[in-house]
C-alpha cells in the first residue's frame, strides 16, 4: 500500500527544515569525549532532526486514511519507516556509511538511535501537557 502524507503548510515547512538538517549532518562523525576519539554513525543534530521527522510522519494525516487506521503496532512503524525512507531518498540523505536510506536502514536507525530520543521527547511532552491541564 502506498501512502501519501497530508501536512499543513507549517508542518511542511518544518519538515523541510528538518530534512535540510539531516542532509547537512548526515554520515559518520568523530567525537572526542574526555580526550578520546570515537566514531558514531549519526550525530546528535541528525538524531534530533530525524526523530522529529519520524514523529511528524507518524502524526500526519495519511491517504488512504482507512488503510492507515486499519494498520496497528509494528505495521504502522513499517509504514512510517517506508515513508521516511522515500523522503530521505528524494532529499538525498544517505545512511551513515553513504548508502541509500532504505526502509530497512530507517528501521535500524529508528531502533538503534531514534527510539530513546523519541521516548524522551514524548514523555516530556506528556508531562508538560499534564501540568498545563492540572
Amino acid at each position: 500500500m502506498n501512502f501519501k502524507l497530508r501536512m499543513t503548510a507549517a508542518e511542511n515547512e518544518r519538515f523541510n527544515e528538518l530534512m535540510a538538517i539531516c542532509r547537512l549532518r548526515q554520515g559518520e562523525f568523530g567525537r572526542g569525549a574526555g580526550g578520546r576519539q570515537g566514531w558514531s554513525c549519526y550525530g546528535s543534530d541528525f538524531i534530533k532532526a530525524a526523530s522529529e521527522l519520524y514523529l511528524l510522519i507518524m502524526q500526519a494525516d495519511k491517504d488512504p486514511p482507512k488503510d492507515w487506521q486499519a494498520a496497528t503496532g509494528y505495521r504502522q512503524i513499517q509504514i512510517v519507516c517506508d515513508l521516511l525512507s522515500k523522503e530521505f531518498i528524494v532529499h538525498d540523505v544517505r545512511s551513515c556509511r553513504g548508502g541509500q536510506m532504505t526502509a530497512k536502514s530507517v528501521d535500524y536507525l529508528r531502533d538503534k538511535y531514534l527510539r530513546d530520543h523519541i521516548s524522551k521527547v514524548t514523555t516530556l511532552s506528556a508531562n508538560l501537557l499534564e501540568r498545563a491541564w492540572a
